[in-house]
């Protein structure tokens, strides 16, 4: 998340400032890696490929400051990286003239959730377990699609971790069916800003 505001400037330099904020807590986040990239028009073609064009980091009180001689550019675009964050970035369509562009960007925490899926006794050959987790941010790629993870058999013991969003609430949706009886089950899992949850599925 961003907040976006601009400025018309005399001078031929484009800058690009603003705070970085700790989307959980709400806090300033000092030593984010800040890269500005662009795409431009050339003499001969148009080129979508993004080129970096400059980078810094961000001070103790969160801030950061870019500048670029203006160009025939098509898009700008802010990459933001730092350990045990989410990376992410914000492309930008560019005035006509030169500009003063500021960004207050909301920097997502990384969090984890592991999951743990046991078939204890009695358990069965034709015995079945699905779950999918919900709500998951689009930021986490691992388990963002909520598909069904499928499991089958008398024998069960196996996990998985997801990457999640510190701050946000998931739903965790499982389904058992042993002797042919179904048992549905559904929990919401907060996750804890640069923390791991445990999450423990016995069936």
């Amino acid at each position: 998340m961003f907040l976006f505001f601009v400025s018309c400037k005399e001078e031929e330099v484009n800058s690009f400032s603003g705070t970085v904020y700790d989307m959980s807590s709400g806090d300033a986040v000092e030593g984010v890696k800040v890269y500005l990239d662009a795409s431009k028009v050339s003499a001969s073609s148009i080129n979508s490929a993004f080129v970096q064009l400059a980078e810094t980091t961000t001070d103790a009180s969160g801030k950061y400051f870019l500048e670029c001689e203006n160009d025939t550019y098509l898009k700008f675009r802010l990459r933001f990286e730092k350990d045990d964050f989410h990376s992410s970035s914000n492309e930008i369509t560019p005035q006509d003239y030169a500009w003063d562009y500021t960004f207050e960007k909301y920097f997502a925490r990384e969090s984890f959730i592991f999951v743990r899926i046991l078939n204890i006794l009695p358990n069965d050959d034709a015995d079945e377990f699905k779950i999918k987790i919900v709500g998951i941010n689009e930021l986490c790629t691992e388990c963002g699609s909520g598909s069904f993870k499928y499991y089958y058999g008398s024998f069960v013991d196996t996990s998985f971790q997801c990457k999640t969003v510190g701050g946000d609430s998931i739903l965790i949706y499982s389904i058992s069916i042993h002797d042919d009886e179904s048992i549905i089950k559904e929990n919401k899992v907060f996750c804890i800003p640069g923390d791991t949850v445990f999450y423990n599925c016995y069936y």
